[in-house]
């Protein structure tokens, strides 16, 4: 979501129902305000889930999403009681208000590219016998092992699509080129399996289905990490300086395509998320992270805030952290913050004494490590 959008959503809202209206993004950034020194100011994530109705906020919070994905918040700071049963209208305007917007400037998508936004958004399995034959009218054979390969170009739809006066070309023809830069690349690393499939998935998002029939997926993977600033590197400009990519396992038919894109797509944004941009992330290598980034928010910000909120020393915090980048190894973590050994030993019992779980006892070693990964992942 833009600032324009968001501009347009919350004068809309307020002229609708009054109240005082901020629109956030995705982020929580808030855009859009009738009070300006809140604009740009960052609403926290956590406080914009809504999940336990337990929790009572000062606040109304309405997310709105197009197609699959989250676009950002509509913050009501009136009292919520009075707005509660207006939640479903505020929600369906606002979205229909989204949906509008990307209509008027989107680009007309390819064959290819069409093809694979319908397998990815198709909620109706009746549908799958007509993917399967616009599969084959376009010439790919779904029983080839591809794995999808995600590229994040940050700032491609505002600087080149949402963006129309500073340039001439067509927006159709600026997709077209980025795929071809990818697939140029791509062809030149992998001379062989050739039988790939290039598409534009709106956004910022390009995907790439590698084909994977000759080379083991291991091979693939490491070659695609390796020279992932190669790959590229013909994508990036003044306009784009950040890429990101994820990589999803190899699989075959239609569901195998779907599945390996969103392992792709779950690994790109939970990567961004812990470790930041520029940067290539596999679905294997996520590990907890692939359970902790699914399910009901609030649950685990509270399991992680039970045992971490206490922690308020810096000192503990860095030394918890790198005790823990170092596989619990005293002599090496003491060594990395060059501090004394025991210095080390004395910040870890009082971790404990202060979290009360001991990080030197593997089973609650485990447990701060989680509420850890859930603060960093959850509250980013």
């Amino acid at each position: 979501m833009d600032k324009i959008l968001a501009e347009k959503i919350q004068i809309y809202i307020t002229n609708l129902i009054g109240g005082q209206i901020n629109v956030a993004d995705s982020k929580g950034i808030i855009l859009a305000s009738d009070t300006k020194a809140e604009i740009n100011t960052k609403f926290e994530l956590r406080d914009l889930e809504n999940d336990d109705p337990n929790i009572i906020r000062p606040y109304l919070v309405v997310a709105l999403s197009n197609s699959l994905e989250n676009e950002g918040y509509v913050i009501i700071k009136d009292d919520p009681q009075k707005y509660l049963s207006q939640t479903p209208l505020i929600k369906s305007l606002a979205e229909l208000l989204i949906q509008q917007h990307y209509e008027s400037i989107k680009p007309d998508l390819d064959s290819t590219d069409k093809f694979i936004c319908s397998l990815m958004y198709n909620k109706d399995p009746n549908k799958f016998d007509y993917l399967a034959s616009q599969a084959k009218v376009l010439g790919y054979r779904l029983d080839i092992p591809r794995m999808a390969f995600i590229i994040h170009l940050d700032g491609f739809w505002n600087n080149y699509l949402n963006n129309n006066i500073e340039f001439t070309d067509e927006k159709e023809s600026i997709i077209l080129r980025k795929k071809h830069d990818l697939e140029k690349t791509i062809a030149g690393f992998f001379t062989k399996d050739t039988e790939n499939i290039t598409a534009y998935m709106g956004q910022d998002k390009f995907v790439l289905f590698k084909d994977v029939k000759s080379n083991s997926e291991e091979k693939v993977i490491q070659l695609l990490k390796d020279n992932f600033k190669a790959i590229v590197a013909p994508m990036v400009n003044f306009n784009i300086s950040k890429v990101t990519a994820g990589i999803g396992r190899s699989r075959t038919g239609l569901i195998g395509l779907i599945r390996s894109c969103k392992e792709a797509d779950e690994a790109l944004v939970l990567g961004q998320k812990m470790w930041g941009d520029n940067q290539v992330y596999t679905y294997n290598e996520l590990g907890l992270l692939s359970i902790i980034g699914q399910g009901a928010k609030d649950k685990k910000l509270f399991f992680s805030d039970q045992i971490l909120s206490k922690l308020e020393d810096p000192d503990l915090v860095k030394t918890l952290q790198y005790f823990f980048d170092q596989n619990l190894n005293l002599t090496q973590t003491s060594e990395k913050l060059g501090i004394h050994r025991n210095t080390v030993i004395y910040r870890l019992d009082q971790i404990a004494k202060t979290i009360g779980k001991d990080p030197r006892n593997f089973d609650q070693a485990v447990e701060i490590k989680m509420a850890l990964l859930v603060d960093k992942l959850l509250n980013t």
